[in-house]
């Protein structure tokens, strides 16, 4: 089954008919399951708290939107380090928050937040500021109204990267640490056991296999499909966590907007038509500048217009359409998906 899923995203980054892709443009369309982490024993720690217990739900988690947001011995910006996290990383909420709130300037903006202590992948325990993070439920929904509002909402288009950093996706040679050769034992070795899982990758009608997942539960997530059973050659890579750090050299993340994705291309590209089991898959870059691309990644494109215009139809179903079609931008399409061949 593995060999055969990787024989057929090769033909899907080919560019077959449209019909005859249906089977293979499964590769693009799984989504991870990740296990949720168990708090280890609380500890005291200094300053007037008060118990979220009774009221938080179970497996709460906090997302950094910031980068090198601190965990501290107690919560006050004086106490000691105890380690940092970076943007996107989750931390497990211990229920527990202070009953004073600090005054902190984070990215330009003025917060006045509590504390909330927290738990690392790792199981250090420490406390968090609560301005530097999004209150979220297991389940992604958020549960905190407030804390909500801290959520970065400018679009990908405009994020500053590194072309050549240790999270750069270079199709058809590596993404970010994984290469060819790079599987599951150098993986842990390099990030621990807790940061690379084996796990079962679920695709389209219900096909599935094992497989490895890097830094799970993470905005910085990535499936990993690997052509043997032992997990140490890895095939491709599948990414679809807006807000993560994966980027191509061109600088095209999970989130950049397909108006963007033309611009970057130079050049009107050919996708199937949004709102099916197979919508939004670039099909053809049309001789683009990410044409040297082709059999290397593969780019799902999902629309997000709400409500979406009388003109939105042409866009829509089992059909091809190009992104210098009139109207496109009206669709607000942004990728979804990355998979990228090693």
């Amino acid at each position: 089954m593995r060999r055969i899923l990787s024989t057929n995203i090769q033909h899907f980054l080919n560019y077959n008919p449209i019909m005859l892709r249906r089977f293979l443009l499964v590769c693009l369309l799984a989504a991870s399951f990740t296990a949720c982490q168990t708090p280890s024993e609380e500890t005291e720690a200094r300053g007037g708290q008060d118990s979220l217990a009774n009221a938080a739900p179970k497996d709460v988690y906090l997302y950094a939107w910031v980068d090198n947001l601190r965990i501290r011995e107690n919560p006050d910006v004086e106490s000691k380090i105890i380690t940092t996290i970076s943007e996107g990383d989750s931390i497990l909420f211990l229920k527990q928050k202070t009953n004073f709130t600090t005054k902190v300037s984070l990215r330009g903006e003025d917060f006045d937040e509590p504390w909330y202590r927290v738990q690392t992948s790792i199981r250090q325990i420490g406390w968090v500021y609560g301005g530097g993070v999004l209150f979220k439920t297991a389940t992604g929904e958020v549960e905190n109204k407030e804390v909500a509002r801290h959520e970065p909402d400018s679009p990908m288009d405009n994020r500053e990267f590194d072309p050549d950093d240790e999270y750069t996706l270079k199709p058809g040679k590596k993404a970010g640490p994984v290469t060819a050769k790079t599987g599951y034992s150098a993986l842990k070795a390099k990030f621990g056991e807790q940061n690379v899982k084996i796990d079962t990758l679920w695709f389209a009608e219900g096909m599935h296999m094992m497989g490895l997942v890097l830094f799970p539960g993470s905005k910085n997530e990535m499936e990993i499909v690997c052509e043997d059973d032992n997990y140490e050659e890895p095939s491709y890579v599948r990414i679809q966590k807006e807000g993560g750090r994966w980027h191509t050299e061109e600088g095209i993340f999970v989130g950049t907007s397909g108006t963007k994705l033309q611009e970057i291309n130079k050049k009107g590209y050919t996708f199937s038509g949004f709102d099916w089991d197979y919508g939004g898959n670039v099909l053809d870059w049309n001789k683009g500048e990410l044409s040297k691309y082709d059999r290397k990644l593969g780019i799902t494109l999902g629309s997000h217009c709400h409500p979406c215009g009388g003109d939105y139809d042409k866009f829509s179903g089992d059909t091809e359409v190009r992104s210098d079609m009139k109207d496109f931008a009206m669709t607000r399409a942004k990728i979804e998906i990355m998979t990228v061949q090693l």
